[in-house]
């Protein structure tokens, strides 16, 4: 599959803006995000860009993903956790934003000398952006689409007492983003090879289990 070499948006951040797709404002503070579903939670929403940038780090050729069974305890049956490895490639992400960071933070998990793990990568971008907290990680994102002028960030004040960061979604980037074509991992995983198939199964077993870690209202 092809992708634009200079992307203006990622992956991620289409999966990301998608979830809002009437443009609508964002607010943080005491108030969880607004999604198109009242039902969504930070959780599942996380899940679907970290698949996405890690995916596309695949597509782009910068990641290579292998399976690798762990010995288990006495009665206890074999786990397969996927490795990632770097194949050299170089792709020009925007950045900051999360497909740049994973490659950044492999860099620093691969000089342990020790395979580095998918799970390992997505807890420990867990560590820098989420701090603790699932929302926060979301806040990294807009904080990156900020940066680069992609959406607007506001504050504002209620009763005098607290304080909201209120990120807008403008037109100019709502019209981008309906002119990007969105592709889905799972998808593009389907119409490859089994062996891809089931290391994007496993794949998106790591992210669910690496979020799933992190103890934190989604």
């Amino acid at each position: 599959m092809s992708m634009n070499p200079v992307p203006q948006l990622t992956p991620s951040e289409i999966a990301m803006l998608n979830a809002n797709p009437e443009g609508g404002n964002v607010l943080f503070g005491n108030l969880m995000r607004e999604l198109e579903n009242a039902k969504a939670s930070s959780q599942p929403l996380l899940e679907r860009v970290l698949n996405a940038a890690l995916r596309a780090n695949e597509v782009v050729g910068v990641f290579e993903y292998r399976p690798s069974t762990q010995r288990a305890l006495l009665g206890l049956r074999p786990r397969t956790r996927l490795v990632a490895d770097i194949t050299g490639t170089v792709f020009a992400w925007p950045e900051p934003s999360l497909e740049a960071s994973l490659i950044q933070l492999y860099e620093d998990l691969s000089r342990q000398g020790e395979p580095v793990m998918v799970a390992a990568l997505v807890k420990k971008w867990l560590s820098t952006a989420a701090v603790g907290h699932l929302q926060a990680a979301i806040e990294w994102f807009y904080g990156c689409l900020v940066t680069r002028g992609w959406v607007r960030q506001e504050s504002s004040e209620r009763l005098h007492l607290f304080q909201f960061k209120q990120y807008v979604i403008p037109e100019s980037t709502c019209r981008l983003l309906n002119r990007t074509p969105w592709w889905d991992p799972m998808t593009v995983a389907s119409q490859e090879s089994a062996h891809r198939f089931d290391c994007a199964e496993i794949l998106q077993r790591e992210v669910r289990s690496a979020l799933c870690s992190l103890n934190s209202p989604s």
